[in-house]
């Protein structure tokens, strides 16, 4: 399907392809293909390398046994750094999901895992599929891209192991999805589980902010800052859903708090992994001159992101690019790390990205840009059951 392709308000057959359950069935169906892609390829990676670990335990590394270890037992008592790496850095939505399903059905943790992601991330491409549809002018080709690019391109192996990405990508894409729609209550339901899941959730409230003041923009001729907090504070389910949004976020305070004696914990903890707060953009610069290619990439890789952002806010998408812009720097300000993890698993990059290829609309672009990204899924694959720290 050409890319640029929309629906006319005539064309109900062309319109009805992309029903809800036609949307739900090509969405789980590509998370499953994607998962048995990855499954297979660690068949032939084991049969050549005589890896013995078993798929799950090779695809769950790195910061999985974080997540697995709070699953199973819980986070540290006391606020004590001396000890190095703490689990406080960790939000807890997922492994709180995990550790219920483990609790109800006895079930392998691994394996719960492994079926809970396939379902926040099929869910999520469906949200993301819907986004699409009523944000591009009903842009199915762009919606397809898109959700092939999150299920089986470079970097959408994370989705499938047992870390947040595929819950994060569910819960921010239908925060997201409510915001556009103006129904603050819903998207304050899934901006409290997502400032559960990530510390960057709480970015949902630039978003709220920046789309409120566009609304006021567009709708008010005479505009003045009185007015505008008129019409903000006098919208009682906009209120709410902003606090619904911040309680994730306060609660886990509260628990750190309690646990710890210290509730900005996930914070101070991050200074175990080399995390001090600075100049994002001297970071990058450090990236490019640190004489390492790894770093030399993630700088690389965020200047790709700031590349992204800049476009979604030429194309006047302006929540969109305001969000986008602070997911990069946040974590930029701390450390080049995990960068295009970061990339991929927030879904405004993906959307400027597809943006992007929708606006040159064409289909021999198209085509190539997306099996090169599957192809380098394949080196990503290789590289993270080797466990390179490149992709760390």
């Amino acid at each position: 399907m050409k890319l640029g392709k929309r629906y006319r308000g005539a064309d109900l057959f062309e319109k009805s392809k992309y029903s809800n359950l036609n949307i739900c069935l090509f969405s789980f169906v590509l998370v499953l293909v994607s998962r048995l892609i990855i499954y297979v390829f660690y068949q032939g990676y084991a049969a050549q390398t005589g890896d013995v670990r078993g798929f799950l335990p090779a695809l769950n590394i790195w910061d999985a046994q974080w997540y697995r270890g709070i699953t199973a037992g819980g986070y540290t008592y006391g606020a004590d750094y001396s000890g190095g790496l703490v689990n406080w850095a960790f939000f807890p939505l997922f492994s709180v999901i995990v550790r219920g399903a483990h609790a109800v059905t006895g079930a392998d943790i691994w394996l719960l895992g492994f079926i809970l992601n396939i379902i926040f991330q099929a869910a999520a491409l469906f949200l993301i599929f819907k986004y699409v549809l009523e944000t591009r002018g009903g842009k199915a080709g762009q919606a397809i891209v898109a959700c092939v690019l999150l299920s089986m391109g470079c970097y959408s192996f994370y989705f499938a192991s047992y870390y947040t990405e595929s819950l994060y990508l569910l819960l921010f894409t239908g925060s997201l999805y409510f915001l556009y729609q103006r129904n603050y209550l819903l998207m304050g339901v899934f901006g409290f589980f997502l400032t559960l899941t990530r510390n960057t959730g709480i970015v949902l409230l630039l978003g709220l902010l920046v789309q409120v003041i566009a609304d006021y923009c567009k709708l008010h001729g005479k505009k003045s800052i009185a007015g505008f907090f008129r019409f903000a504070f006098t919208d009682w389910r906009l209120l709410l859903g902003a606090v619904f949004t911040v309680m994730g976020l306060v609660i886990f305070m509260s628990f750190l708090w309690t646990r710890t004696g210290d509730p900005l914990a996930f914070i101070h903890a991050q200074a175990a992994w080399g995390g001090g707060i600075g100049n994002p953009f001297a970071t990058i610069i450090s990236g490019f001159t640190s004489g390492e290619g790894r770093q030399a990439f993630f700088a690389a890789c965020a200047v790709w992101g700031l590349i992204l952002s800049s476009y979604l806010l030429w194309k006047k998408r302006f929540a969109e690019a305001a969000m986008a812009f602070a997911l990069l720097l946040i974590p930029v300000s701390v450390r080049l790390q995990s960068i295009p993890r970061y990339l991929v698993g927030n879904v405004v990059f993906m959307l400027g990205f597809t943006d992007l290829i929708a606006s040159w609309n064409k289909k021999w672009i198209t085509v190539p840009i997306v099996a090169i990204s599957v192809l380098l899924e394949f080196g990503c694959l290789f590289l993270w059951f080797r466990e390179s720290t490149f992709l760390w």
